[in-house]
């Protein structure tokens, strides 16, 4: 297998764009546990007003 000199650069950006989307999905599930959570909150006393 025949490897080009800009294999480490292209495994490493595939490394950083990988960890990216992780951090990203955590980050969008944090938020949207926090909006279900205050919508949740907020339709549990509503018919109390």
């Amino acid at each position: 297998m025949e490897m080009s000199q800009r294999t480490p650069l292209y495994l490493g950006l595939i490394t950083l764009s990988s960890a990216l989307a992780a951090v990203t999905v955590v980050w969008a599930g944090l938020i949207g546990f926090g909006l279900i959570a205050l919508a949740i909150e907020a339709l549990g006393r509503w018919p109390l007003r």
